[in-house]
């Protein structure tokens, strides 16, 4: 009796238990929310104070980081720059003059632990040395003092029965001077100028350089080597020392061949006519054409010391030597003419003459004076052949 019929409403207590029901219910999905809000809550804040820890990590590190860089780039440098002053100082070392080298050597020739000593004078010392039978045949001259170059040194000192320590220094150049300065260039008469696509030649017989005080007759020759005149020549250097004076009459030991504006270099060479030198300069090279020694030219596969040291475009050591004459003061035919830097002097009117028969019988055009073989622009019209008896 007390059953409600299927579909009735419920009754007051069904509602009030329902009401209750869903309250629960509300209850706990809040406190899951608010569980899960202060969860994401915390995991925000652990989140912010990890990036603050990195952030301090980094503000950190990277003033450290900087730091340490810095140090090690600077340590670099001064071990760089400490290489360099070392390499430096070894190089200015090497290049300081040693009074007791004989010219032209200023420096003693030895292998450096860091740099290679290069120059001319390794050249002339090494091409002088070349020429010694002790010297390797393997080993050419060079223009720098390598460990090759030291051991070959070493054979020619014990053949010298000097120390043999494969240093090029005053004693062994003193002696290298005195055993090898002749370039044993012989010219026979069999050299002559149509071999070289020239017109003309001359030919001077001269002494060794402390001899060269002594004048010589020299010849002047056409293509085929027929001789057309002979005429006197001096080939004495600048005094040693070297004086201001001039016209400088010393007849001293003079410069030697391998030395600025020393004694008149042996060998073969080419040879061509330029204009006169300049009106300022006519009392030391006269008022008539000159003839220029363009180049040096290896006579028979061996290098001659004109051909060592008249390579313009290379070596370039003895550039602008001259066939000329001067308007010395008081000077006349038979006396004795003046030393030069180097050229050639013969007496004015024996120029005068040389120029007339090249210019008139030979062909030969007087070219611009270009006062260098340096980049020559014309071709040489002749030769001329300096050796020594």
């Amino acid at each position: 009796l007390n059953e409600k019929p299927a579909g009735s409403k419920a009754t007051k207590p069904r509602r009030l238990h329902l009401r209750v029901q869903r309250y629960q219910t509300t209850q706990r999905r809040q406190k899951r929310v608010s569980i899960s809000q202060s969860h994401m809550a915390s995991n925000y804040l652990d989140l912010q104070q990890a990036s603050k820890r990195r952030k301090s990590i980094w503000y950190v590190a990277i003033p450290v980081g900087i730091v340490v860089l810095g140090a090690i780039i600077c340590a670099t440098a001064v071990l760089v720059i400490s290489k360099k002053n070392k390499a430096n100082a070894e190089s200015a070392s090497d290049n300081v003059e040693d009074e007791a080298m004989p010219l032209p050597f200023k420096r003693e020739l030895k292998v450096s632990t860091d740099v290679v000593l290069e120059g001319n004078d390794v050249l002339i010392a090494t091409t002088l040395m070349s020429r010694c039978s002790a010297w390797p045949s393997s080993v050419k001259p060079s223009l720098q003092y390598t460990q090759s170059i030291a051991a070959a040194v070493t054979k020619v000192q014990e053949h010298l029965s000097l120390t043999a320590d494969g240093v090029f220094g005053a004693q062994t150049a003193n002696a290298t001077l005195q055993s090898y300065s002749d370039d044993s260039f012989v010219d026979d008469g069999s050299i002559r100028a149509s071999d070289y696509g020239a017109k003309y030649k001359i030919y001077i017989p001269v002494h060794s350089d402390a001899q060269r005080d002594i004048e010589t007759m020299a010849q002047l020759l056409d293509a085929e080597n027929n001789v057309l005149m002979s005429f006197k020549a001096r080939t004495h250097g600048s005094s040693n020392p070297p004086t201001e004076t001039w016209p400088n009459y010393d007849n001293a030991v003079g410069l030697n061949q391998f030395t600025s504006n020393g004694n008149t270099p042996t060998g073969l060479g080419y040879l061509d006519l330029n204009s006169a030198e300049p009106p300022d300069v006519q009392a030391s090279f006269g008022p008539y054409p000159v003839h220029r020694v363009v180049s040096g030219i290896a006579f028979k596969g061996a290098s001659n010391n004109m051909d060592l040291l008249l390579q313009p475009d290379s070596t370039n050591m003895r550039s602008g030597i001259l066939v000329h004459t001067g308007e010395w003061p008081d000077w006349k035919d038979g006396d004795q003419m003046p030393n030069s830097n180097g050229c050639i002097k013969v007496y004015p009117d024996d120029l005068q003459r040389i120029n007339a028969i090249v210019m008139q019988q030979l062909g030969v055009t007087v070219n611009n004076n270009t006062f260098s073989g340096k980049n020559y622009p014309f071709k040489p019209q002749g030769i001329i052949s300096i050796a020594s008896i």
